[in-house]
């Protein structure tokens, strides 16, 4: 997202670069995006989080490239390193999802030796297939049963050395992940998973919202609502709403008239924030509703979203609009941990 900086501005006459702030893996450089990376290969300056994220993946900056380590840094002072860095730079990256770029590097790099490749074409866009070599064996699983997609992949890996299931988002999150690795583990296959950028990430990122926020949430529900798939006893949508911090509402915008009976259950007000993102991160295709618990169905509605969306309750959604904001501790100059001492 493209913004203003509020302090130390750069003269009006440069014109300003754009600040990315990335993703990166909690420790594997293979797990940044390819995008990640590519925005890091054309970066003038990159600011890390030196304490969280591998130097590693700094590496795939350009020579010549400023690169600085932001864990002895307050807030002010990576904003207005960041400001700075705008004036000179037409790309600037801060490190911290559809689109074939949101696939790690990881991702691809097994895509690339694949000898088969299973992939969801109902939720994943098929140009990302287009990274597995030629006369690889690419099959939708969008018309097989569990059954049938674990009997293709245990045959398929008689034949490759390299094998890859190709799902949306994260494997292990609404992804059958168990239930397919089941039968392989009794058949001896070895198999591993790569960690993915989930919708609900990448939704929020579309909108440019965060899912949390200091003295307003620092819980984020990971969810979905009762239709054909019941729910365990215990978490439907008003006990969960209940504790008021960020939900990430998956495979439910059909049943927005549930969600809005567990919200208004749990004592949400009428004027509480919504985010609806549909095909998240999708090129061309990613649409953004925002509204209020009153009238969110109703814009989508209008908006003909009816499939493939993500629904988001939060306190934190329009914080960039907020007069003040608590500070995190972590940047606070007051707050003295083992990279920084307090300045005030």
């Amino acid at each position: 997202m493209t913004s203003t900086p509020t302090s130390n501005p750069s003269p009006a006459s440069l014109p300003l670069g754009k600040v990315w702030f990335v993703g990166a893996g909690p420790g594997d450089p293979e797990l940044i995006t390819l995008k990640g990376q590519r925005l890091l290969a054309h970066a003038g300056a990159v600011l890390f989080a030196g304490s969280l994220v591998d130097q590693a993946v700094t590496l795939y900056a350009p020579a010549g490239c400023l690169v600085r380590d932001s864990k002895d840094m307050t807030l002010e002072q990576m904003s207005d390193w960041l400001a700075e860095q705008s004036a000179r730079h037409a790309t600037v990256v801060r490190l911290q999802t559809g689109d074939p770029e949101l696939i790690t590097l990881k991702g691809q790099r097994l895509l690339a030796h694949a000898g088969a490749v299973l992939f969801a074409g109902s939720l994943v866009d098929q140009a990302v297939t287009l990274y597995a070599p030629a006369g690889c064996l690419v099959r939708d699983s969008k018309d097989m049963t569990l059954e049938q997609m674990s009997d293709w992949l245990a045959e398929q890996s008689a034949r490759h050395a390299t094998v890859v299931r190709l799902q949306t988002g994260d494997p292990g999150l609404y992804g059958a992940l168990i239930e397919m690795t089941r039968p392989l583990t009794a058949l001896g296959i070895d198999w591993a998973v790569v960690p993915g950028v989930s919708s609900a990430m990448a939704s929020m990122a579309a909108a440019g919202e965060s899912m949390t926020l200091p003295e307003v949430t620092q819980s984020v529900i990971l969810t979905r609502v009762e239709g054909r798939t019941p729910m365990p006893e215990g978490e439907d949508l008003a006990a969960l709403a209940a504790h008021r911090t960020t939900l990430c509402i998956f495979l439910s915008i059909t049943l927005m008239h549930k969600i809005e009976a567990g919200l208004r259950a749990a004592g949400w007000p009428e004027d509480a924030p919504m985010l609806v993102v549909h095909k998240a991160s999708w090129p061309g295709q990613e649409r953004i509703v925002r509204g209020t618990l009153a009238d969110i169905k109703q814009r989508c509605r209008e908006a003909g979203i009816v499939s493939q969306a993500m629904v988001v309750a939060s306190p934190t959604l329009g914080a960039a609009d907020w007069e003040t904001l608590a500070r995190s501790k972590l940047y606070d100059p007051s707050f003295t941990h083992r990279f920084r001492k307090a300045t005030a």
